[in-house]
């Protein structure tokens, strides 16, 4: 196997942990559509969509990890709230992973899709909402003459 066809990897790896770092938004978000789109650009081996999704979660676990190992020895953690978010997050995992054998691979696209588009209208509703309620909306818009 020619690693060198990864080549790419390097600077889109660090771009992406930046970008997810300074906007909190899931590392494995932004590199599902790096696998699925970037690596047939580049002429690397594709991916199946499943395989770039479970490839985009093994990623962020390392990174989520040390993080949370971060969290845990500055004890800011909310031990309560995690395993609230665990008691549902695993099963919940857990059965998608199971899904993902019997459900088409353009039905996990579009629905990908779909939920990055529902995403950042959510991101850009927090947006406004937080703009309006710390008075940085800025001055009301003038009407046209």
């Amino acid at each position: 196997m020619d690693w060198t066809v990864y080549w790419f990897m390097f600077p889109v790896c660090i771009t992406v942990a930046s970008l997810a770092m300074f906007s909190g938004i899931s590392g494995a978000a932004m590199l599902i559509p790096v696998f699925l789109i970037g690596f047939p650009l580049f002429d690397a081996p594709t991916l199946t969509t499943v395989a770039a999704i479970g490839t985009a979660l093994f990623l962020e676990t390392s990174g989520f990890s040390s993080g949370v190992y971060g969290y845990m020895r500055r004890r800011l953690v909310d031990w309560k709230m995690a395993r609230g978010l665990i008691v549902w997050s695993l099963p919940a995992a857990a059965v998608g992973a199971l899904l993902t054998r019997s459900v088409p691979e353009n039905a996990l696209r579009i629905g990908y899709g779909i939920a990055m588009v529902l995403l950042a209208y959510l991101l850009i509703q927090h947006a406004r909402d937080a703009h309006e309620r710390t008075g940085l909306a800025g001055p009301p818009r003038q009407r046209a003459a």
